[in-house]
């Protein structure tokens, strides 16, 4: 007998959805995350950066308030960081304490540390093994570096750093390099910024196509055997 239905690895949108979708028709659920459930999404990536989005719509909006009839006094408005990301992070905390809430309500088992599968066909967290009838694999995704421009979380940082930095104030000039998660800290109130997009991405602003030729519309997409929407 196994110990689970299904065991999911990796916490991301991606995992805890799954494990979610799982849970909800009947299914013993696993779910293992190293880090902190919600992943790169919740922690480092788009919320975080939608916060500090938020912030420098609103930054933009006070510059240019008399445009909206609104008279402000002669002093101009001025972005406090370590007050940006104290409400950056209190946004995160509470999305992340609704997650793990829920996947406690809804009786999703999540095991800290690394998983690994075995050779036969079981998951190893922590030197322990645990078995299922299926391994969802969902491990994410790493910032990278490009060749020549290392990486050292000062100069040169990645999407990570720009989201969850402890700097006093923000640089003057910055360059971004890279897609979605490169562009969206740039808008933050208010560096100077050029983007560099990698070769082959979408331009800001120029989205693809919500569905290719011949992609089945989302109601009538595969979904796994046996399992059903509430």
């Amino acid at each position: 007998m196994t110990d689970h239905d299904v065991i999911v690895l990796g916490g991301g949108p991606g995992g805890y959805a799954a494990a979610l979708y799982g849970a909800s028709a009947g299914l013993r659920v696993a779910l293992v995350e190293e880090n902190k459930v919600g992943g790169t999404c919740l922690h480092r990536g788009c919320i975080p950066a939608k916060a500090l989005l938020q912030a420098a719509e609103v930054f933009r909006t006070v510059g240019h308030a008399d445009a909206f009839g609104i008279r402000l006094p002669a002093a101009a408005a001025a972005a406090d960081w370590p007050a940006l990301n104290t409400r950056k992070n209190g946004v995160v905390q509470q999305l992340y304490a609704g997650l793990t809430g829920l996947l406690r309500r809804r009786k999703v088992t999540v095991i800290e540390g690394h998983g690994r599968i075995t050779a036969d066909g079981a998951v190893e967290v922590n030197g322990q093994a645990t078995s299922a009838r299926a391994v969802i694999i969902c491990s994410g995704s790493a910032p990278r570096s490009l060749p020549g421009m290392e990486i050292d979380g000062d100069r040169i940082i990645n999407s990570d750093h720009a989201t969850n930095s402890d700097a006093a104030s923000l640089p003057e000039r910055v360059a971004a390099a890279g897609g979605a998660a490169g562009w969206r800290p740039a808008h933050r109130p208010r560096p100077r910024c050029r983007q560099y997009p990698r070769q082959g991405a979408h331009p800001p602003g120029n989205r693809h196509p919500r569905r290719r030729p011949g992609q089945p519309a989302r109601a009538d997409r595969w979904r796994p055997p046996g399992l059903v929407r509430d």
